[in-house]
């Protein structure tokens, strides 16, 4: 019998194929508030708000808004990514995490970057590449973007008509019910960000169509009336601002949203006064605004401009000062106090 030998070099790369077959895998890291680092884990796959992932042979989880940074040893891109992510670099996340969707191979990297690129892109002011992320994702999980707001560009912007015709291409593709509400949600954003009264009309027609009862829809609506009363400030149409604030009135809930109304109610009144009591009636209802929000910048704005009702058009210079007075002490540091100070220096050195 022949032993066949084989030379030392063959020898060798056997023996590396068998171990290269036979090495585990190297180990990702998972790193959660307060720095605490979860060591030696393998991800497998993003579930909704949960990531999922072996920990010692078992399989365990964490909700995403627990996690702060992942590691993964074979992705350097992806974890460069987290790193500028986790320290508020938005532009080198988001770059970071559009070359992973573009590259990876694992589902679980695609969805979590297409998370973190909505949010970065958000920040950092790269609309482009945030449309393209909330589009992404609206095709695997509706579901994830259905909340999402994202920041818009200035109306005359070019971003906004190119996301539009992506946002109809995407439209132009078979897609489910819930796929549909959320593009044509973020349609009727973009017309009303680009004033395009046309297109956000025609997405709200579509989603009443698909969905009437959906409170998306019913929000929808609520932003149109929104662009409506933004479009009549703009033209100097009081009496049409008054009149769609006073209609849309029962709408109104959120704080922000009743601050705005208040605000803009008690400009359209002071814009179409010309007698003492119209001018008194415009004084009350800014009032009424920093009675009703007292701990907001919109009530020192507010009570800056019944000050200046009081001391103009109702010739009450002591009420004038004294409400300069109390903006200047109650909102010291902040551009209402500011200016407070600024009217008090000028009514103390004689001015007008």
């Amino acid at each position: 019998m022949k032993i066949r030998l084989y030379p030392l070099g063959f020898a060798l790369l056997v023996l590396v194929v068998i171990l290269s077959g036979t090495r585990p895998a190297a180990a990702d890291s998972i790193i959660l508030s307060g720095n605490l680092e979860l060591s030696n884990v393998r991800i497998k796959e993003l579930r909704g708000d949960t990531l999922i992932y072996d920990a010692g042979g078992r399989e365990t989880s964490r909700p995403i808004d627990r996690i702060v940074r992942i590691k993964l040893a074979e992705d350097p891109a992806f974890t460069a990514a987290e790193e500028d992510f986790s320290k508020g670099n938005w532009a080198k996340a988001a770059e970071g995490y559009q070359r992973s969707i573009r590259t990876s191979r694992q589902p679980w990297v695609k969805k979590w970057a297409g998370v973190r690129l909505l949010e970065a892109a958000n920040k950092s002011g790269r609309f482009d590449a945030a449309v393209d992320a909330f589009l992404a994702m609206a095709a695997t999980d509706p579901a994830s973007v259905a909340h999402i707001n994202l920041t818009m560009p200035a109306a005359s912007s070019p971003l906004l008509p190119d996301a539009i015709a992506k946002v109809n291409q995407a439209l132009a593709r078979p897609a489910s019910a819930e796929h549909r509400k959320v593009l044509l949600g973020l349609k009727m954003q973009l017309g009303i960000a680009k004033q395009d009264q046309k297109v956000a009309d025609e997405a709200l027609a579509d989603l009443e169509k698909i969905a009437p009862d959906d409170p998306l829809v019913k929000q929808a609506a609520l932003i149109r009336k929104w662009g409506a009363i933004r479009a009549s400030v703009k033209a100097g149409e009081h009496k049409k601002v008054i009149e769609l604030i006073e209609a849309m009135a029962p709408e109104i809930r959120e704080p922000d949203q009743l601050t705005e109304a208040l605000m803009l109610l008690a400009d359209a009144c002071a814009a179409l006064a010309s007698t003492r009591e119209q001018w008194m009636d415009a004084a009350l209802a800014y009032m009424r605004l920093s009675a009703d929000f007292p701990n907001t910048a919109a009530a020192g704005d507010a009570l800056l401009k019944t000050a200046a009702i009081h001391e103009k058009h109702l010739a009450d210079a002591a009420a004038a000062a004294s409400l300069y007075r109390q903006v200047a002490q109650e909102f010291k540091g902040q551009p209402a106090g500011q200016a407070a100070t600024r009217e008090l220096e000028r009514i103390r050195s004689g001015g007008r």
